[in-house]
């Protein structure tokens, strides 16, 4: 067995066991996949650890995603340069970006969003403040983001038009890839972004810049680290016992193990512990 627990009897149960050694490990390989650490934007949501997050600033990693307000605020004490909140904000949500922006005014912050009303509520509520706002595209995940064509393009004109907002480019996020088979995996890679590279096409013939595409999950990241974009794995920090079965091809190895302990026998062959699942 890889992993060792030592002094087991003084540590409360259940807990995550983090094994730094192999976390470097792990975001040294991000490192070498990507090609530079500028092309990264890891998504804290796997881990939710500030101490992770220095492991990453250590190799040069500066760049991250997150998914709740709180999650961003946490990496914001650590000061990167450069954080998105990668899923759509609306109503309070836009309200506690826009405190954020103004508590943390080194950090460049940015946004998603894939609805006409948020793009109008992120315009109302704005006073003079100046962040990043991506069109995020449905590639096939239907969870959220709009489908690219004009409906997209008319949006992300929208976004270029905005007083004091930079548009930042296009996010994208490919969650329902995840075939074992590599080619597979590739082609289905493909498929998707290709209809993000016709609405890329359809803008910048229209002479709109798109500044930065922001795609993949960790399935794809090695996919996506052969194109021009930047990237956003998040598993492959952790990494875990599935994705080591299901994706072989990918060099990362587990780096965490929960831990447990039996609490009851409350019948033959019946035990009960103090850790559930979702």
């Amino acid at each position: 067995m890889w992993y060792q627990i030592n002094s087991e009897d003084v540590i409360q149960t259940p807990s995550v066991l983090l094994y730094i050694d192999r976390i470097k490990r792990n975001i040294q390989q991000m490192v070498h996949v990507a090609g530079d650490p500028d092309r990264l934007w890891p998504h804290v949501k796997t881990h939710k650890i500030p101490e992770i997050i220095d492991l990453h600033l250590d190799v040069g990693i500066t760049r991250f995603k997150c998914s709740t307000i709180a999650e961003a605020e946490m990496v914001a004490e650590k000061t990167p340069t450069h954080i998105l909140i990668a899923y759509p904000l609306i109503k309070s949500g836009i309200d506690r970006f826009l405190k954020l922006v103004k508590k943390f005014p080194e950090t460049r912050w940015g946004m998603v969003t894939d609805s006409q009303n948020a793009i109008n509520e992120i315009s109302l509520k704005n006073d003079h403040l100046d962040f990043d706002v991506y069109l995020d595209l449905d590639i096939g995940m239907h969870r959220t983001g709009i489908n690219p064509g004009e409906e997209a393009a008319r949006l992300y004109r929208l976004i270029q038009d905005l007083p004091d907002i930079s548009c930042g480019g296009l996010h994208i996020y490919d969650g329902h890839i995840h075939h074992p088979d590599l080619q597979e995996r590739t082609d289905e890679m493909e498929h998707s972004y290709a209809s993000a590279l016709s609405l890329i096409s359809m803008l910048e013939k229209e002479g709109l810049e798109v500044p930065l595409v922001i795609a993949g999950g960790s399935p794809t990241f090695p996919l996506y680290a052969k194109k021009s974009t930047s990237l956003s794995p998040g598993t492959t920090v952790l990494w875990d016992a599935g994705y080591g079965h299901d994706f072989p091809d990918m060099d990362f190895i587990p780096a965490a193990v929960l831990i447990t302990r039996i609490v009851s026998k409350p019948g033959v062959n019946l035990l009960c512990v103090d850790l559930g699942h979702k």
